[in-house]
């Protein structure tokens, strides 16, 4: 016998016997020929595995078992191969391997090139990853395990170079292209991104990037690191755990759950807003205002137990370093106050505000959302506030003292909430109205079912100052049992008028159509405010609206013009073009009238004996009401 002989045995395995089994073997002859007549051995046999040959450039480089094999290590970028040739033959159990696969040629990836592949952060919070990117268009990717839900950042701060940074919840997030900005589109699968932003900077605007998730479950998550327009260098990665709040430009609700005096560091304002403070216009809350631009404070220290109320200039990210406060219970008595969020992840209103009596409304500044049970505004209906964020405060008003204490709600106690996606809705403005401008200080009027029987579906129904600028509206859609329509007061640290003032009057114009129309509202007397003006933190319900055509005559007052502003007291005021006698009304900031004429030509106003501030020209006649906002410097 000149050539191999293949042999198969089948052999019957009692079922519970597991593992490999050594089988002896033996071959005779029939004697003819020359020696040896016998063959025999031992041999360990198991279930047969099928394996596979890999062969790279034509030579053997391994056998492996799986659907997948990764070659490691095999250099990439500049100056590495350009191309390697794979081919794979399969091993089978009695005959011999299969013919070469057809070549699969690649430029090779190397760990960090694929999310696949991403090197290992290991666990939120390790130090600091100092690497780089080497060539144009580099990028790098990295896996961290986030070992419970908390905010995490992800920091390049300390790069030297143009940087950008983006979070994925796995791999097969990302389309192959990198995200250019925050809408869902522009992230390409990204769940977090930044390009530029001041914390790097320390407030100063900087080209490395930061960004963060909030609340973000405990699991893995992917990081990709790349630079600006191809660019590569050294980068420092760096991601941990703190609070973390991306501002928005505007008004908005601000709390903090950290205990600030865990590390024995204090809570002053200053140290607390350190890196943000460039961002920063003002602070109010009820102890009084920190305005870092003129070093004013009259709130003292900061206190995670007080919310507030703040104004950012640019968006920006606070972060606030330490652990959750031990005491997540608060306080308060009967008045207006703010309700900070001593939760690392959202609550929703339903059960945690609901069930707490003497609550009169809760107002969301951020989003402008109310929850007011005596109007009907609830959780269910269109514009009722829901949750209840971390980062964020509430404006509300009790009747009597209450207590919130968000302890049954810790995410070791609670699985959280769902937030749904279409809770964030954006307001599209499609009158012929200016867009309204969220200030604040606010007047909540409530519209009953009685009140929207009178509106159709698509109008829009607005509130205007007497300067005709929109203070507050809302779309109709025909479906809503009751609506809420917040309307925004005058914004203190702005020089023009651009809100409505205390105690003046509310208008109200339906837009229908491409046509606008002026309503009378028809006020509950049984609410806290019905005399139709604007009250800060006041409470109206309308019942109906009369229906009348809007007049689309000019305002002769617009014309009116008052200058210099700012001055140092003396101001004039040209009605030059205007035939009518007018009444001019002088109010200080806080609605009090402190000067009062007729006029029937061009004069000057002399306020220099008034203390510094601001005021407001009110002028009007029998048809007409006209507000100038004068700075007294």
């Amino acid at each position: 016998m000149n050539s191999d002989q293949y042999f198969s045995v089948n052999v019957t395995i009692d079922p519970g016997f597991t593992g490999d089994i050594d089988m002896d073997w033996l071959i005779a002859g029939d004697f003819d020929g020359g020696e040896p007549h016998f063959a025999f051995g031992t041999t360990s046999v198991g279930p047969f595995v099928t394996t596979y040959n890999v062969y790279r450039d034509g030579d053997l480089i391994a056998e492996f078992v799986g659907d997948v094999f990764v070659d490691e290590p095999l250099e990439s970028g500049p100056g590495a191969k350009a191309e390697y040739c794979y081919t794979v033959t399969q091993n089978y159990e009695f005959i011999p391997p299969s013919a070469h696969s057809l070549p699969a040629c690649g430029t090779p990836y190397t760990y960090g090139d694929l999310c696949e592949l991403a090197y290992e952060y290991a666990i939120v919070d390790d130090p600091t990853i100092f690497s780089s990117t080497t060539y144009t268009g580099d990028f790098v990717w990295y896996s961290v395990e986030n070992p419970e839900t908390q905010d995490f950042v992800v920091s390049l701060c300390g790069s030297d170079y143009d940087t950008k940074v983006a979070i994925y919840e796995s791999c097969d997030g990302w389309d192959g292209e990198f995200p250019v900005g925050e809408d869902l589109e522009s992230l390409h699968g990204a769940i977090a991104y930044n390009d530029d932003n001041y914390v790097c900077g320390q407030g100063d605007y900087s080209l490395q990037s930061l960004t963060q998730l909030n609340w973000a479950d405990p699991g893995t998550y992917y990081v990709l690191v790349w630079g600006w327009g191809g660019e590569f260098g050294n980068f420092a990665l760096d991601i941990y755990s703190q609070q973390a709040q991306t501002t928005r430009v505007g008004w908005g609700g601000l709390s903090a759950y950290v205990d600030f005096n865990a590390k024995g560091e204090g809570a002053s304002m200053d140290s607390v807003f350190e890196d943000v403070n460039p961002q920063l216009t003002i602070i109010i809350n009820e102890l009084g205002i920190y305005w870092p631009g003129y070093n004013i404070n009259t709130i003292g220290d900061y206190d995670v137990h007080e919310g507030q109320k703040a104004k950012w200039n640019e968006e920006t990210s606070w972060i606030v370093e330490g652990d959750i406060v031990d005491d997540v219970t608060v306080t308060f008595p009967a008045g207006v106050h703010y309700l900070p969020v001593l939760n690392v992840t959202p609550v929703a209103v339903q059960g945690f505000i609901t069930e707490v009596a003497n609550i009169d409304f809760m107002f969301d500044l951020d989003n402008m959302l109310v929850y007011w049970p005596d109007g009907g505004i609830v959780p269910g209906v269109e514009g009722a506030l829901e949750y209840l964020f971390p980062g964020s405060a509430y404006l509300f008003r009790c009747s009597d003292e209450v207590t919130f204490d968000f302890a049954p709600y810790s995410p070791n106690k609670n699985s959280g909430v769902t937030i749904p996606p279409d809770y964030f809705r954006t307001f599209n403005n499609n009158t012929t109205w200016n867009d309204v401008l969220k200030t604040g200080d606010h007047h909540i009027v409530g519209l009953s079912q009685s009140a929207l029987n009178s509106l159709e579906a698509g109008d829009y129904i607005g509130t205007f100052n007497s300067e005709g600028i929109c203070t507050g509206m809302q779309l109709i859609t025909g479906k809503e049992a009751a609506l809420a329509l917040p309307v925004n007061g005058d914004d203190m640290t702005t020089k023009d008028v651009d809100g409505m003032l205390d105690k003046e009057y509310l208008n109200y114009k339906v837009y229908r159509d491409g046509q606008v129309y002026e309503v009378t509202p028809i006020y509950n007397p049984n609410m806290p405010n019905y005399d139709g003006l604007f009250n800060v933190n006041g409470l109206s319900q309308v019942i109906d609206f009369k229906f009348g055509p809007l007049s689309v005559e000019e305002d002769p007052l617009s014309a009116i013009t008052v200058y210099p502003n700012p001055s140092t007291g003396i101001f004039n005021i040209n009605i030059q073009g205007i035939e009518n006698t007018m009444k001019m009304e002088v109010l200080n900031s806080r609605g009090q009238l402190i000067y009062s004429t007729e006029l029937n030509s061009s004069r000057q106003l002399d306020l220099s004996s008034q203390p510094r501030g601001v005021y407001f020209v009110r002028l009007y006649n029998a048809s007409s009401v006209h507000l100038k906002k004068i700075v007294v410097k």
